[in-house]
């Protein structure tokens, strides 16, 4: 008789407890889908980090035709869907005695959504994915100071981020990285 007695308690805890973890698994579950997808809008962020500087590295040092490049980093790009939600350009500049630039040449992914450069997007005609400029070459404020006739690559990466859980992402889903070679 004394075992009985003892044993109510006890089952009454375990029911406390079942009660308890009803009540909490939503919060920790909401909590880890918005910590999953989190990582997944870093790792997203750090795969375009790294195009970018992979493009700039490989538009700095060959002589290949910047469509090939942009397309062989863009294949690196696995878990983003780099050919709808992704863009790449490449970009030309010289600099000049003012401190400004001038745009030489500029290339924009022909396998990718269309988003317009942040550095100089006044091409009036694409060919190809190549811009046709007119002369005079159009002058933009150089993001670094470049000496009379320096010429640097500058590669930017576009990615719109979609997140799998709406209430974990409250900022802006663009994705944006610039690399100056």
């Amino acid at each position: 008789m004394n075992s009985a007695i003892d044993s109510r308690p006890h089952h009454r805890q375990r029911g406390v407890a079942l009660v308890e973890f009803a009540l909490v698994a939503p919060v920790l579950i909401l909590l880890m889908l918005g910590i999953f997808d989190y990582a997944r809008a870093i790792q997203a962020n750090n795969i375009l980090v790294n195009m970018s500087r992979e493009a700039g590295n490989l538009a700095a040092r060959t002589t290949a035709n910047p469509q090939y490049i942009m397309n062989a980093v863009a294949d690196t790009a696995d878990p983003l869907d780099m050919a709808d939600r992704g863009s790449l350009v490449i970009t030309r500049v010289s600099g000049r005695a003012d401190g400004r630039a001038d745009v030489v040449e500029q290339y924009r992914w022909n396998g990718g959504a269309v988003r317009q450069s942040r550095i100089w997007s006044g091409c009036g005609s694409w060919s190809s994915g190549t811009c046709t400029v007119p002369y005079p070459r159009p002058v933009i404020n150089a993001p670094v100071r470049l000496s009379v006739g320096e010429m640097v690559y500058v590669v930017e990466a576009f990615y719109v981020y979609e997140a799998l859980f709406g209430f974990a992402m409250p900022v802006d889903p663009n994705m944006y990285s610039m690399t100056i070679l």
